[in-house]
């Protein structure tokens, strides 16, 4: 008897190991497919945030006013309230030199660092 019960038992038990490891697969799949989709969004989103010229008129730390850029700080904020699941948005591009400087990004993360690090440089970033 032992031994039809113990085969049985054996199987059923890496029947259901193989079935979680699945479930567990297919969830981490949908869930990393969830994210990317919201910051691909969020990418595209950008240039009607911030207006199609903003990153074209950023030369240097002097391009945008105070006040243009608070706005800017707003518009991401709210964004980012609006759409959920995404904490912070920053907003790189390349300066005359190649190097890729940050232009944009929303007050909670400057509170986060406690200063704006407009048009400073983003010595981590991935090769381009």
């Amino acid at each position: 008897m032992v031994r039809k019960i113990l085969p049985a038992l054996l199987g059923l038990i890496v029947i259901s190991g193989l079935g979680t490891g699945l479930i567990f697969w297919q969830l981490r799949s949908s869930y990393r497919s969830r994210i990317i989709k919201k910051l691909e969004q969020a990418t595209q989103s950008i240039p009607h945030i911030l207006g199609k010229d903003y990153l074209d008129k950023i030369k240097d730390k002097k391009s945008v006013t105070d006040a243009e850029y608070q706005v800017v700080l707003d518009k991401l904020e709210n964004y980012v309230k609006d759409v959920g699941e995404i904490i912070y948005i920053y907003v790189y591009t390349l300066d005359e030199n190649d190097r890729i400087v940050e232009v944009a990004d929303t007050p909670s993360a400057i509170e986060k660092i406690e200063e704006s690090p407009f048009f400073s440089e983003y010595r981590s970033a991935p090769p381009i």
